[in-house]
């Protein structure tokens, strides 16, 4: 009888401590979300730990869903994702010797993403040391082959770094100076190529009208022949007709130039065909 009375006893006990665990499972469940929830909101923050607080995100979420936590967590994910992606960026750039854009794309690196900030900072620290000195180098080699444009352009890179370099600044100007120099000689050597062209090109017109003009005198020294055009007879020292007879029939233009002394010129369609004297 006492051993049925205490297994009696002993399994009402657990019944109850069953029966109490699964009325109390909501509260737990309650407790741990809000435990969650809380602690994240405390590292969701600028300068917080955004990958901690996403995982506390996560699990909260794993517990009950929330559309207000689940936007919580997707901006934090996405945050965390772009600047690791502009971390790798910077890293590539850095290995690349693209300096500017390495710096550039360290700075977007976000204080929360606490795997990768410490390390970008670094980097755009050495990213400002490494570009002056490279950009001068480059700018060195652009200018022995006088390409003072891309010199300029390679210290000028180097300038939105370190605005304030005085040897930066000295280079800029140097270059500057020097390709404004190279392109008022380059205008020079066109200016005066064009000059020459003009000269040369007026020397040959004048040469041009002197010969027909020694042409036209010498022809007013000689006779007319068969095949003349009627100006080449004008411009001989036949000179102008005294009169002209014209006839036009379908088989053309024919005309009789009249001279003194008995002298005619007849022409088809204004070439000399016949000469009268």
């Amino acid at each position: 009888m006492k051993k049925i009375t205490k297994r009696l006893i002993v399994g009402i006990i657990f019944v109850l401590i069953v029966v109490g665990g699964v009325m109390a499972y909501p509260d737990v469940q309650a407790y741990r979300y809000n435990k969650a929830i809380t602690k994240a909101d405390s590292l969701n923050h600028s300068g917080g730990n955004f990958k901690e607080a996403l995982k506390l995100y996560k699990k909260a979420l794993s517990i009950k869903n929330s559309n207000d936590i689940k936007t919580k967590a997707e901006y934090i994910e996405k945050s965390l994702n772009d600047s690791q992606y502009n971390f790798n960026r910077g890293i590539a750039c850095f290995n690349n010797k693209t300096y500017v854009e390495s710096y550039n794309a360290f700075k977007l690196v976000i204080k929360e993403d606490l795997d990768n900030y410490k390390k970008a900072t670094e980097k755009m620290t050495e990213c400002v040391k490494l570009n002056g000195n490279y950009s001068i180098q480059m700018a060195k080699d652009y200018a022995k082959d006088e390409d003072y444009g891309n010199a300029k352009r390679c210290i000028s890179d180097a300038l939105t770094l370190e605005p304030n370099n005085q040897q930066l600044k000295v280079a800029f100007e140097n270059y500057k100076n020097l390709g404004e120099a190279k392109y008022a000689k380059a205008q020079a050597e066109i200016k005066a190529k064009q000059e020459e062209a003009k000269a040369k090109a007026e020397a040959e017109a004048k040469a041009k009208i002197e010969a027909e003009a020694k042409a036209k005198a010498e022809a007013k020294q000689h006779g007319v022949k068969i095949g003349m055009t009627q100006q080449q007879v004008l411009d001989s020292n036949w000179g102008a007709p005294e009169e002209k007879n014209r006839t036009t029939n379908s088989f053309g233009v024919y005309e009789q130039w009249v001279y003194g002394g008995g002298n005619y010129l007849y022409f088809e369609n204004g070439i000399l065909k016949t000469i009268q004297n």
